[in-house]
């Protein structure tokens, strides 16, 4: 390959990526945003430099990023490389997310350990705005005793104070807990 090829070939992905941009910004009918990145995508084409154009990548992301929050969607975690989290269960923590779900699961329960396998396989799929928690339920007898809780693999959706929302059972994959959210 000649130095010229890979200069087309450059500029080929550059025009691809400028393309791609421009789509974005204009299905959120905002031309104003589309117009700025396509002309800083111009500037990147006669100034070559990959500096300038990783700065129009970055401000595409944000004028999407903004655009996304005025709307007020709700993306999942693929789509936006944030995802929700699943962990152990931790009282300090709960506030941080608008939907939070405890887990009630035993080690020695196979539904539980086959939902636990599950989730963390699918944990890119938990949305943004929820959290997951584990509890161990044999040691959290006071978290068992405030949500009465009499079996293991039940599912609890708590609001940010620690009140319960909803409850259910056997939920065994993240597309099933989210289907149950409220």
């Amino acid at each position: 390959m000649t130095c010229k090829g890979g200069v087309k070939i450059f500029l080929l992905l550059l025009i691809i990526i400028v393309v791609g941009l421009s789509a974005v910004m204009f299905s959120f009918d905002d031309h104003g945003i589309a117009e700025n990145v396509q002309n800083k995508a111009q500037e990147a084409l006669r100034d070559g430099g990959e500096k300038v154009i990783d700065k129009v990548a970055e401000e595409g992301r944000v004028a999407v990023g903004e655009k996304l929050k005025e709307t007020g969607e709700k993306m999942m975690t693929v789509e936006n490389n944030d995802p929700g989290v699943y962990q152990k269960y931790d009282e300090n923590i709960v506030a941080q997310y608008e939907k939070n779900i405890l887990f009630f699961t035993a080690s020695w329960c196979p539904s539980c350990v086959e939902a636990d396998k599950n989730i963390l396989a699918q944990k890119n799929m938990i949305p943004t705005i929820m959290a997951i928690y584990a509890v161990d339920y044999d040691a959290a007898v006071q978290l068992r005793e405030k949500y009465h809780i009499d079996k293991q693999h039940t599912f609890v959706q708590i609001d940010q104070s620690g009140n319960e929302i909803t409850r259910w059972t056997n939920s065994t994959t993240v597309e099933d807990i989210v289907s149950h959210m409220q």
